[in-house]
């Protein structure tokens, strides 16, 4: 069974929270799309001296109209994708720790802690991103994309719609290339996570048996590496977003 079906329940439940937040995006998009069409055409108006006091008035007002429109809008999206991304991860946080306890003894002999841990917080949160700002991504990228093109067509020429869009093949194939580093890069930190939260279950276990050896300062230094590893994972990840975003 896929991860997806083992959610029905929480998505067919969910479901209507989320097209709602699509749609509103959807008019978010609209909106920021028709603003600058209205300041277009007032600027052509003015150039060309055709519109008067009233006239600049009312189009003053539809771009307030459409801002408050934006406003409502975006903040109804975040509550419906956001909210029920945070939704699903307290549903997944609950039903991970409930299942983890119906687990066997050998269960937690063959698996280490850290990567319980690492299961519990960092890969739960990792679901909740994909599943809020990853959907609000990927539908802002596929409509203001093709409502941009049919705009741009209908508005201003083909031939510079065209040419406007001879980046994309390279844009689309530079995504690709940094996103398999990411991914790559991504289970590196988790990985390190697990290991440093590893460290620390066994430290805080055996605490007694350290400070009746007086090995605090060399538990203290393992740690210390366990924790500069996973800076360094993150360190790498974040040069590599950091070099992909400018790029794009």
């Amino acid at each position: 069974m896929g991860p997806f079906f083992m959610l029905r329940g929480f998505f067919r439940a969910n479901l209507w929270r989320y097209l709602l937040g699509v749609l509103w995006l959807i008019i978010v998009g609209l909106m920021q799309l028709l603003i600058p069409r209205l300041l277009g055409t007032i600027t052509d108006a003015i150039n060309t001296r055709s519109i008067e006091a009233s006239g600049l008035l009312r189009y003053v007002g539809y771009i307030l109209a459409a801002a408050s429109l934006i406003v409502i809008s975006r903040f109804l999206w975040r509550v419906l994708i956001n909210g029920t991304a945070r939704k699903l991860e307290y549903y997944l946080r609950n039903k991970l720790f409930a299942h983890l306890q119906t687990l066997d003894a050998r269960y937690y002999t063959e698996h280490k802690t850290g990567d319980i841990m690492a299961h519990a917080t960092n890969d739960i949160n990792s679901v909740r991103m994909a599943m809020g700002p990853g959907i609000i991504m990927i539908t802002d990228s596929l409509f203001l994309t093709i409502a941009t093109i049919t705009m741009m067509v209908r508005t201003i020429d083909w031939q510079l719609t065209l040419l406007a869009l001879l980046p994309l093949p390279f844009m689309a194939g530079m995504v690709l290339f940094f996103g398999r580093i990411v991914h790559r890069r991504f289970r590196a930190v988790q990985e390190a996570f697990s290991g440093m939260t590893n460290r620390v279950q066994e430290s805080l276990s055996g605490i007694r048996v350290i400070q009746s050896f007086v090995q605090e300062r060399a538990e203290i230094q393992r740690f210390s590496q366990s924790a500069d590893e996973y800076v360094q994972k993150n360190m790498r990840l974040i040069k590599i977003w950091g070099l992909f975003f400018p790029l794009v």
